[in-house]
């Protein structure tokens, strides 16, 4: 017996080339198929670059330069139990 789990990494790009900074984990199990887990993916990484956005927009970071781009890769994985 098994479950799909869903890993987040939301970072923050660094002005440096080749940094990466403000990494934050976590993961979101309970899926019973990749497909669910892949699309619960996309809609989760899409509204969480968008509301860290908009949080570092409010702390008066520019958003137009890399230091103010937020990153979200996620990665689905199939975990026996």
């Amino acid at each position: 017996m098994g479950e799909w789990v869903l890993i987040l990494a939301l970072n923050i790009a660094s002005s440096a080339p080749g940094e990466i900074r403000d990494v934050s984990l976590t993961t979101l199990g309970g899926f019973t198929s990749k497909a669910a887990c892949e699309s619960a993916a996309q809609t989760v990484a899409s509204r969480a670059v968008a509301v860290v956005g908009q949080g570092r927009m409010q702390a008066g970071i520019q958003g137009n330069g890399s230091k103010a781009t937020p990153v979200l890769n996620y990665e689905c994985v199939f975990v026996k139990k």
